[in-house]
């Protein structure tokens, strides 16, 4: 539950990761939060909700996760689990070919860390990035390997 004093409005760019970006602004500008373990909101799943069109999907995908990074940075991608969401946008979205990144943001620059992943992903074949512990081990290499690119 967030306060009605914040005067946070979404960002209307975005449709998918709106809450995320929502969340990110709102605690940089709080620095704090309360956990209230209570079951405040139910939510209903339907066919025709947001994450049944966005998820997996490369044009909703890549162009909001790219206004992510440009608004805050890689900096995040030092967290494994940031990296490995990453990770897993670029393999499900079947993204083999860094122009393919250009393809579905055209004119926009893509950080260096985001290209590698895809080039790291190239090598490996697309069916032994679906087997779950593979995939995760080889995301630790790809991260290890651009963790000079991470620390700049």
């Amino acid at each position: 539950m967030i306060n009605k004093k914040f005067a946070e409005l979404y960002d209307e760019r975005m449709k998918w990761r709106v809450d995320i970006d929502y969340y990110i602004r709102l605690l940089k500008k709080e620095k704090g939060y309360a956990f209230i373990n209570d079951h405040l909101v139910n939510i209903g799943m339907s066919e025709s909700q947001v994450t049944n069109y966005s998820i997996n999907n490369p044009q909703v995908e890549l162009p909001e996760g790219l206004l992510l990074l440009k608004k805050y940075g890689i900096q995040p991608l030092k967290n494994a689990i940031v990296y490995d969401a990453w990770w897993r946008i670029v393999r499900n979205c079947n993204i083999r070919k860094k122009e393919q990144l250009y393809d579905y943001v055209p004119g926009e620059q893509w950080p260096k860390v985001v290209v590698e992943i895809v080039r790291h992903q190239s090598k490996v074949p697309a069916k032994l990035l679906k087997i779950g512990i593979l995939s995760k081990l080889i995301m630790l290499l790809s991260r290890f390997l651009n963790r000079h690119i991470l620390n700049d």
